[in-house]
């Protein structure tokens, strides 16, 4: 049986570190090309909109029961 070659094992492990970063950076890159953080943060805050309308709207019908 033989064992592990550790030079084998770290080219495949540095191999698979390099392809998860440049992963990361493609992943980056169409981010910033499609302005993914600002339709994220306008979707926040139409949803903290609807929330805020939803809230309003059980108040009235509901009263509160204090």
């Amino acid at each position: 049986m033989s064992g592990i070659d550790k030079d084998k094992a770290m080219n495949f492990f540095d191999k698979a570190v390099d392809k998860v970063n440049e992963g990361t950076e493609k992943a980056v890159e169409y981010a910033k090309e499609h302005e993914l953080d600002q339709r994220a943060k306008e979707f926040g805050e139409s949803l903290k909109e609807g929330f805020q309308d939803f809230g309003s709207t059980m108040k009235e019908t509901f009263g509160n029961k204090d």
